[in-house]
This record gives C-alpha cells, sequence and structure tokens, in this order.
C-alpha cells in the first residue's frame, strides 16, 4: 500500500503580474502649439477607461467608436489621458508531481517527475495597435482618419511561452 499511496510530492509556483499599462495616441494636429503633432485623441465613451485589451476578439470592438479626431474648438476637458488601458498581465501557473519509489537496496529510490510548465496555457498577447489615426489622401491633401487597425493584437507577448511538459526519471543511490 506504501508503494502505491506513498511517496508523492506536489508542488506549483503561480505568478499573477497586472497588465502594463498603454496610451493611445496618433498623429494629427498640434492642438496646443508645442511643436509635436501626436495628440491622444477625443474620448466619446468615458466607460472604456480601464479596461484590459487581452482578447483579440474583443479587443477592436472595446476601442471602436471610442474615440474622434480633436479639433481646434475641442476644450482640453475630453482628451483621453496617458497609459488609460491595459494589456493582459501574466497568468502563468507551472506544476510538478513527483513520485519516488524505494528499491529493494538500501537507500536506492527511482522518482518520476512530471513538470508542466504554463500548465493551462495561458496566451499572452503583446501590445496592440494604439495608433487611432490613419491618413487618407483626397486630391493633394492627406486627412486623418479613424484607423481600422486600432486595437488589434497581432503578437504574442515576448515573455510567452505555450505549454510545456517535461518527464524525467531520477535513480538515487
Amino acid at each position: 500500500m506504501g508503494q502505491v499511496f506513498g511517496g508523492w510530492e506536489i508542488s506549483s509556483v503561480f505568478k499573477w503580474v497586472h497588465g502594463t499599462p498603454f496610451t493611445v495616441s496618433g498623429a494629427g494636429f498640434d492642438l496646443n502649439l508645442d511643436g509635436f503633432s501626436e495628440t491622444r485623441p477625443f474620448l466619446v465613451d468615458p466607460s472604456i477607461l480601464g479596461s484590459r485589451i487581452d482578447n483579440p476578439e474583443t479587443a477592436r470592438q472595446i476601442l471602436a467608436g471610442a474615440f474622434r479626431i480633436p479639433t481646434s474648438t475641442d476644450d482640453f476637458c475630453c482628451i483621453l489621458g496617458r497609459n488609460t488601458f491595459f494589456i493582459d498581465g501574466v497568468k502563468n501557473v507551472d506544476f510538478n508531481i513527483t513520485k519516488r519509489f524505494r528499491m529493494p537496496w538500501e537507500g536506492h529510490s527511482l522518482a518520476f517527475r512530471a513538470d508542466l510548465f504554463n500548465a493551462f496555457n495561458h496566451v499572452q498577447f503583446g501590445f496592440p495597435n494604439t495608433s487611432y489615426t490613419a491618413n487618407v489622401t483626397v486630391g493633394v491633401f492627406a486627412r486623418p482618419r479613424i484607423n481600422p487597425l486600432l486595437g488589434s493584437l497581432t503578437s504574442l507577448a515576448n515573455t510567452y511561452a505555450p505549454r510545456n511538459i517535461q518527464f524525467s526519471l531520477k535513480y538515487t543511490f
């Protein structure tokens, strides 16, 4: 009975990290006359503030229609602030299970070990497209418009590793 039910070891490491903030901005007009034409958009829908952009199917839906290009007549009360959105953080679980078997010789044992890295295979995406403007050429003039790719998640995080399983056998004498 001891060989079947004894000798088990289980361990795990949990890593939960809050997502990195990012700012939506784009090329536009120099509204405050500081020499920089990069502007943040005018916020139309304040309910999206603080949203987590972590799913490729819904990321563009969260940001679509929430902004418009600011004009010189806008007051600065509704210009989007810095770091108002977050990418998905790290949610990682590494799991280990070990079974030790005593051998008939004194001091000898055999251990079978299974390690699961990123056991639940939680995908971690990179930064979304954060530029809210795209230029459209009309005649000889380029006019900015809302970027249809705003919020699209097209890459994985550089720290992401899919689930890996490792088996090992250890003989101790």
